[in-house]
């Protein structure tokens, strides 16, 4: 009875050391996964990156060009105001002209 005991409990040991086997290998299996999640996490949180960069860059030469077509706009809106009102100017001295003379 004894060594019936004896042998069910190395029995039990040994199917506990097999347990403790496949839970370690399922540890490292797990481990694994993990590194390579978050591998795969840091490569795209880096793609990312580079992306907003990208936009920002791309963004912020939209605005740099926005703002110099605005510039030429308001320069030329002055030089059109500043060229009627030499027209207009020069246009009543003619009329004024024309009276003196006729």
């Amino acid at each position: 009875e004894t060594e019936a005991k004896l042998e069910a409990t190395e029995e039990k040991a040994k199917e506990a050391e097999k347990l403790q086997q496949l839970a370690e290998k399922t540890v490292e299996k797990t481990a694994e996964k993990v590194t390579l999640v978050e591998e795969a996490q840091k490569q795209a949180a880096e793609e990312s990156d580079k992306r907003l960069k990208r936009f920002a860059k791309e963004k912020a030469s939209a605005i740099r060009l926005q703002r110099f077509a605005e510039e030429k706009a308001l320069a030329i809106e002055e030089a059109l105001q500043k060229a009627t009102l030499e027209f207009k100017l020069e246009f009543k001295r003619v009329e004024e002209e024309k009276q003196f003379y006729f």
